[in-house]
């Protein structure tokens, strides 16, 4: 069965080398139910202790964002994330609880807790007025 649109592909390091030594693997799916856009805002994360870390945001959907900081954070950490468009000022952005998802070469993706309807919609109008599709799709 072929992936569908909004599907990637992830092997882990592990995968890749049993792949490489001619064993068979499943690919585990990732399904996006979020459409990922590029916004102008600047990041505040906070961690629990108190530790401030700033950035810029790579991409930003409902579920999460990806943010590009000279930092690291712990992974799986608790975080409070405030996103403040440049277009605007902190009475236009979104302060969102979430957790350290992953860290990569482009960043670090936090994943955000479930948010209620105000939050959403103020999160929306950040992506429908800043927002722009990252290159390759969503």
């Amino acid at each position: 069965k072929g992936f569908g649109h909004g599907e990637a592909v992830r092997l882990s390091a592990r995968a890749r080398a049993q792949e490489r030594n001619g064993r068979v693997v499943r690919a585990r799916t990732e399904q996006r139910d979020s459409d990922r856009v590029r916004v102008a805002a600047r990041v505040e994360v906070r961690l629990h202790s108190g530790v401030l870390v700033e950035g810029v945001v790579v991409d930003l959907s409902e579920r999460g964002i990806l943010m590009a900081t000279e930092r690291s954070l712990p992974l799986e950490s608790r975080v409070r994330v405030l996103i403040c468009p440049d277009k605007g000022g902190a009475a236009d952005g979104v302060c969102l609880d979430g957790r350290v998802a992953r860290m990569d070469i482009r960043g670090v993706a936090i994943a955000f807790a479930p948010v209620d309807s105000i939050e959403r919609k103020r999160l929306r109008r950040i992506m429908d007025t800043d927002g722009e599709s990252p290159p390759g799709g969503a």
